[in-house]
């Protein structure tokens, strides 16, 4: 046992442990008279103290993870549905329906009347199956 407690001190010496470690690691090391069986059972006794005492922080540490987990999952749930909110109710505008009701609303209202000229003699060629060749035409402007 004068090895290992030669090894203990120099590790101090050389600053690789700390006086605190060192002195555990001393008071861990069987006394000289101390059988191995003697010496095991000091090991377990340790050993089941330090579990005792850590297993109440461990499943507090293990409860804030998962109260932790179950906060950021419904975060990300919400932000999940507040996206996809607005999305229908763009898509829902941009389909002309009012995005807070199933109404119809008349996208076309106030369209240039330009367009509703040109839309008005095509459809008057077409019942009257006119048509004019593609050099008479006029250019459509498409604005």
């Amino acid at each position: 046992m004068k090895e290992e407690r030669m090894l203990i001190l120099n590790m101090l010496n050389e600053g690789k442990i700390t006086a605190d470690e060192a002195v555990s690691l001393l008071n861990a090391l069987p006394s000289e008279g101390c059988s191995f069986d003697d010496f095991a059972r000091s090991v377990k006794t340790k050993v089941e103290d330090f579990a005792g005492k850590a297993e109440p922080k461990v499943k507090k540490a293990a409860q804030d993870i998962r109260d932790r987990s179950v906060e950021a999952f419904d975060n990300i749930k919400a932000k999940i549905e507040e996206k996809r909110a607005e999305s229908a109710a763009a898509a829902d505008k941009e389909d002309g329906y009012a995005a807070d009701s199933d109404e119809y609303v008349d996208i076309t209202a106030g369209v240039d009347e330009d367009y509703d000229e040109s839309t008005q003699r095509d459809s008057e060629m077409e019942r009257n199956e006119d048509t004019l060749p593609v050099d008479e035409a006029e250019p459509i402007n498409e604005e």
